[in-house]
């Protein structure tokens, strides 16, 4: 309860109207916190966040959500525990599957146009094979899409890790025409020397009508300034796709395509995800 008194502090200096427990990390082009968890409770806000379930159909999505990824994705790998949020990424069998792990997104709860979002967040190291995320898609079930499904109406990656090269990160935004027609733009994050992805980082994204830009604690990586969708053969954009509401997912995903389909070692048994915080400022 004291923790959740402090953050109300934190979104009234938002307004200008008191001083934040927080250390505040965003630019002043950007300066009103609007949204944030501080996972201050002992389970997932239901209010913020909603347990993805299943390999992909039951949301909408094509099999192994589009990426022949390994797990099943199950609510009870979502936790809260000594103020982080804590995804779970387990062998086990369940659903078909030989891996369990946890996608929250707030998808129908909350969904933004433009802003600062920023997390900070701390990855599972020593393992190859998994493959964390913190990204944007269009609010909504990808048939409901403005632009049409995927890549047409836009994703926006603000972090993903290949488990097995700890010293990177990478960022990337898809757009253009529906699968196959799909084209993207990416760039890696190399830590310096003595840090990893295994401590704790802040990933930011600073989204504008005419760029976007993806930062490491502070520091700018990656700028893209010319993007474009196809609708109906017709190609528009920037601003287009990335012009409309977008929704916050948080996930580990096990094999898939990112990292070319590997998987973890047979001694693998469980890795955690860590999420201090997640952040939108408008």
């Amino acid at each position: 309860m004291i923790r959740k008194a402090l953050l109300l502090l934190g979104l009234l200096l938002a307004s200008g109207c008191a001083s934040s427990p927080h250390p505040e990390t965003h630019p002043e082009t950007y300066p009103a916190l609007v949204w944030s968890d501080e996972f201050d409770g002992d389970a997932p806000d239901a209010s913020k966040w909603r347990a993805m379930i299943g390999t992909g159909p039951e949301e909408g999505y094509p099999e192994y959500w589009g990426n022949d990824e390994k797990q099943f994705y199950r609510a009870e790998n979502a936790l809260v525990r000594d103020g982080h949020l804590v995804i779970q990424i387990s062998r086990e069998t369940f659903g078909g599957m030989e891996y369990t792990s946890s996608r929250l997104t707030t998808g129908g709860l909350y969904a933004f146009t433009y802003g600062r979002v920023e997390a900070r967040i701390k990855i599972p190291g020593g393992t190859g094979g998994l493959w964390p995320a913190f990204w944007l898609l269009p609010d909504g079930r990808p048939d409901e899409w403005q632009y049409g499904t995927w890549a047409a109406g836009g994703e926006i990656d603000i972090m993903e890790c290949r488990s097995r090269l700890p010293g990177e990160i990478s960022g990337a935004a898809h757009f253009g025409g529906q699968w196959p027609a799909n084209v993207f733009e990416s760039r890696a994050y190399h830590f310096p020397e003595g840090q990893s992805a295994a401590d704790w980082h802040i990933y930011a994204l600073e989204w504008f009508p005419d760029k976007l830009i993806w930062t490491v604690d502070g520091s700018e990586y990656f700028r893209l300034e010319d993007w474009h969708t196809i609708v109906n053969g017709r190609e528009s954009g920037p601003p287009e796709p990335f012009d409309q509401p977008f929704c916050l997912i948080l996930n580990g995903a096990v094999g898939g395509r990112f990292d070319g389909g590997r998987e973890p070692g047979e001694d693998f048994t469980t890795a955690e995800i860590q999420v201090d915080w997640v952040r939108v400022y408008q």
